[in-house]
């Protein structure tokens, strides 16, 4: 179960959002401009599951 959630962005523009479980774990997804890359990192900071998928946001679909 999600406990809390944190998003900010950093100096260079990269939103994050970070979602902390209750056994440790967290969530996070970084919003580059053209890609999003997810992850989770376990409690022991072990990085499991990436994903890096385009930015669909910013195509330009005319």
């Amino acid at each position: 179960m999600i406990v809390w959630t944190w998003r900010w962005k950093d100096e260079k523009g990269v939103r994050f959002v970070e979602r902390f479980y209750d056994d440790g774990s967290k969530y996070i997804t970084e919003y580059h401009p053209d890609f999003i890359w997810d992850y989770r990192i376990t409690k022991d900071g072990k990085r499991l599951a990436e994903i890096h998928s385009p930015n669909y946001e910013h195509l330009d679909n005319s």
